[in-house]
Formats: C-alpha cells, sequence, structure tokens
C-alpha cells in the first residue's frame, strides 16, 4: 500500500469508529480515488459466480478437436471448389451450348403470342357477354317490364297483408277457443 493510501484508509477508520456516517462516506471515497487501477483477470466474473454457486462450472476446453466434423466438411467444400475450378473451363463451351439465345428468344416470342391469343378470347367471351348484358337491360327497362313488376310488386303486398291477417286471426281463434 502507498503512503497515501495508508493514509487515507486511516482516516477513514478513524470517521467509522466516531460513528460519524458522512464523514466517513466521504473518506471512504477518497480511499477508493486512492486505490491503483488493476486490469480484472480474465474469468475473475465466471469464478466468481462458480464459487457463490450461482453458476455451473463450465469445461475449460474449448478445443478445436470437438469441431472434427465441421472443420471436415469446410474442407471438402475448398476442395471442391478448386476443383471445379480446374474442371469447368474445358466444359464451359459446351455449357453455353445448352444456353442459346435463339432459343431464349423463340420462347419469349411463343408466351408473348400465347398470351395475346388468350387476351382475344377473352375479348371474344367478353363481347358475348355484353351483348346478352345489353338484350336484358333494355328488356328490363321497357315500359312494359317495368309496369309489369310494379304490378308484381303491388300483388306481393297485398298478398303478404293477407296472409298476415290470415296468420293473425288464426292464432287469435286458437288462443280464444281454449279459455
Amino acid at each position: 500500500m502507498t503512503r497515501n493510501l495508508n493514509h487515507a484508509v486511516r482516516h477513514w477508520l478513524r470517521w467509522e469508529r466516531s460513528d460519524r456516517s458522512e464523514l466517513a462516506e466521504k473518506a471512504l471515497q477518497e480511499v477508493f480515488t486512492r486505490m491503483p487501477l488493476e486490469p480484472v483477470p480474465a474469468g475473475f466474473a465466471d469464478r466468481l459466480l462458480v464459487r457463490a454457486g450461482l453458476a455451473t462450472p463450465m469445461s475449460r476446453a474449448n478445443s478445436w478437436d470437438a469441431f472434427w466434423g465441421l472443420r471436415a466438411a469446410v474442407t471438402l467444400c475448398l476442395v471442391l471448389v478448386a476443383l471445379f475450378l480446374l474442371v469447368i473451363p474445358s466444359y464451359l463451351l459446351a455449357l453455353l451450348g445448352i444456353f442459346n439465345l435463339n432459343r431464349a428468344t423463340e420462347i419469349g416470342v411463343g408466351a408473348l403470342v400465347g398470351v395475346f391469343h388468350q387476351l382475344g378470347t377473352g375479348l371474344v367471351v367478353w363481347r358475348a357477354l355484353s351483348a346478352a348484358g345489353s338484350i336484358v337491360s333494355t328488356t328490363l327497362s321497357s315500359p312494359q317490364y317495368l309496369t309489369a313488376l310494379f304490378l308484381a310488386v303491388l300483388l306481393s303486398i297485398g298478398a303478404m297483408r293477407v296472409l298476415h291477417e290470415v296468420i293473425i286471426a288464426e292464432r287469435s281463434s286458437r288462443y280464444v277457443g281454449s279459455a
């Protein structure tokens, strides 16, 4: 302990013995400011938690021996990539023959023609449905149909009114007759 630190500790202990807590707190802060800064060793917190029983001890062996399967897989992948890069130049021209630009253009044009053909078929169906719709709308908007529709509505309202009266009369005659 250095001389200044020893003096600060004695000063703090003196205030502690005399039961002056505020002055003792200030003196303790002075002790902590005079303490030398030392680095905490690696694994100190882990060892402390294990001793306190708050953590389970862990094995120290973080060896790469446990990862032999992973190392073997990475090595195999690197070897295969190296072989692929050695072999690919001889097969590159053959592979490019499969992907012919003329063939891709032919497929694209065929797909575009197919889409336009389906749109044309859809337009024919739409035209037929549109013609049927115009016939139905013309028929439904004619004065004769509107008159018939109005009379049918009046007839159904009258029928509902008569049916309602029959139900009320039937219900009242049953309940009155049973009393």
